[in-house]
């Protein structure tokens, strides 16, 4: 949920760097990874997520 609330509200940056720390604390989960990683990818392309078939 709270993960949500960033997303809809604009505040990427602080999602982005509340995930950040979470993944530094545990590298080791796969789903928290993949989260991040994803996220730094909308980022990056934001386009991609605007595309329409």
């Amino acid at each position: 949920m709270e993960m949500l609330y960033y997303s809809k509200t604009g505040k990427t940056d602080e999602l982005l760097s509340m995930l950040e720390k979470k993944v530094n604390d545990n590298p080791s989960d796969f789903n928290l990874v993949l989260d991040y990683a994803i996220r730094l990818d909308n980022v990056a392309n934001p386009a991609m997520r605007k595309a329409t078939i």
